[in-house]
């Protein structure tokens, strides 16, 4: 079983801090979040081939983030890759990562908003100004060109306030949100593929429960068909089950349909240019949550809290950038004038202050701060809306923990025995084929219910992985 302890879980998470830091890209550190979800995977089995969709074979990447036995090329525009053995969960979140939109959107970004940084960080350009007066007039001594005087002058800006300083800072607080977003994004988008997965597995298993159904039924409908010309049953028997065999066949066709969109819904999550036919692998044991107290402990230092303390973080910048606004930039210039008619150099200096007397930026800074108390009473409202998600998580995981362990206890293994004692004892005579029906429905009924069981269990399980940024189980290989 691919599982991660909670102090492993703490691992994990500083280690993405560490090359974060060291890196600066965010799709670093979740490629290992998706690579410690994978960690405890069985080694025993052949890896699976990954082959081109023009039929060449595919070479295996050694990468240890990588799916073994396939590349997921980045390039939207590099060739279909098949798994003629069947989609792994390692390949499965590595297309997720390196292949989801929205994902290459937030890095663009975050990339974009490096160099808003940069931006930031540079001073107003300086300004030359050229000017010629008294170039021609109507008579006396200005007329032509060498009659008036030329003026060069260099213009600076004089930043004040700490404008630089806040425009820096609003900037990298911008990126630290962008970086916490794509954080909690690719965290969703390891959760949703691990749904979409589970979800493509358990209708695989769907289909051929129902084709393992079917084929029973055939072979029952001949047993009962010999009793039947023996004189030992009824034809209405025969009759009755050739209606639940037509049913079997109606049923096996639906779960081909339904696996078959389970499929695409994994394929959408990220191109669909990873073509497979099956997913391989097999469902983790199910596991008793963490204690409620525990999980909102977590919570503290997940991606999502990070996010909420960035985004005050931006609106506290915006504050600080609007009190720098108030204070007004002064325009400092400096150059020589030339006097055409006496030949003579003058230098030339002063300044241009504005008087704030329409608009000193006082109103601008009001927002700021009504902003940034929004900020806060928003922060409060998601920290909420974190604990109520988290409270109802930790409930669905409890209940579906309950029914496995109820099923997995020995019901599931009552009921199949019950059936086959109740078909061999109506091959003797001692049943009627009612009895048979009932207990093939009730041990077929609890083989669905236990399936709807792991898909809720490993769903509240893929959401708390979202909610809190931590791996604790995958898919087994």
């Amino acid at each position: 079983m691919m599982c991660v302890t909670p102090n492993e879980s703490k691992s994990i998470l500083l280690t993405w801090l560490r090359v974060f830091e060291l890196s600066g890209s965010m799709i670093a550190p979740v490629l290992l979040g998706a690579s410690a979800l994978s960690a405890c995977a069985s080694s025993g089995a052949e890896a699976p081939r990954a082959v081109r969709s023009d039929g060449a074979s595919k070479s295996p990447m050694s990468a240890a983030s990588r799916p073994q036995g396939a590349t997921v090329p980045e390039s939207s525009e590099a060739a279909p890759v098949r798994f003629e053995d069947g989609l792994t969960w390692e390949a499965t979140l590595q297309a997720a990562l390196t292949r989801h939109p929205e994902l290459k959107a937030a890095q663009a970004e975050l990339d974009a908003l490096s160099s808003d940084i940069e931006t930031a960080g540079l001073r107003p350009n300086p300004s030359i100004n050229l000017q010629v007066e008294d170039a021609g007039a109507s008579g006396g001594g200005y007329t032509g060109p060498n009659g008036g005087q030329t003026t060069l002058m260099v213009t600076h800006t004089l930043e004040r306030g700490g404008k630089r300083t806040a425009r820096q800072e609003y900037s990298q607080a911008q990126r630290s949100a962008a970086q916490a977003a794509l954080i909690v994004r690719s965290q969703a988008v390891i959760s949703e593929a691990r749904g979409r997965f589970l979800a493509a597995l358990s209708s695989q298993e769907q289909l051929q429960v129902q084709r393992d159904l079917l084929a029973q039924l055939e072979t029952f409908y001949q047993a009962v068909t010999s009793r039947v010309e023996a004189g030992k049953a009824s034809g209405v028997d025969q009759q009755q089950l050739a209606l639940l065999t037509t049913h079997a066949r109606l049923e096996v066709q639906a779960a081909e349909a339904h696996a078959r969109t389970a499929r695409l819904q994994l394929a959408q999550l990220w191109d669909g240019r990873v073509e497979f036919d099956r997913v391989e692998g097999d469902w983790p044991a199910a596991a008793a949550p963490p204690a409620l107290e525990q999980l909102l402990n977590r919570w503290t230092d997940s991606p999502g809290r990070a996010r909420i303390e960035s985004e005050l973080a931006i609106s506290s910048a915006a504050v600080q950038s609007a009190e720098s606004s108030t204070r007004q930039d002064w325009d400092l210039f400096a150059g020589f004038r030339r006097r055409e008619q006496t030949n003579d150099w003058t230098a030339t200096f002063g300044f241009d202050i504005p008087i704030p007397v329409f608009n000193g930026g006082l109103s601008a800074l009001e927002a700021a701060r009504a902003r940034r108390r929004q900020s806060i009473h928003q922060s409060e409202a998601t920290l909420r809306e974190a604990h109520r998600e988290l409270n109802r998580i930790h409930g669905a995981l409890s209940n579906s923990f309950a029914t496995l362990d109820a099923l997995e206890g020995g019901a599931l293994d009552g009921a199949k025995w019950l059936y086959q004692s109740v078909r061999e004892g109506y091959a003797q005579g001692r049943f009627e084929l009612l009895q048979v029906i009932e207990a093939q429905k009730s041990y077929f009924e609890l083989i669905a219910r236990h399936r709807q069981a792991q898909i809720d269990h490993h769903s509240a399980w893929a959401e708390l992985e979202g909610l809190l940024g931590e791996a604790f189980s995958g898919p087994e290989q």
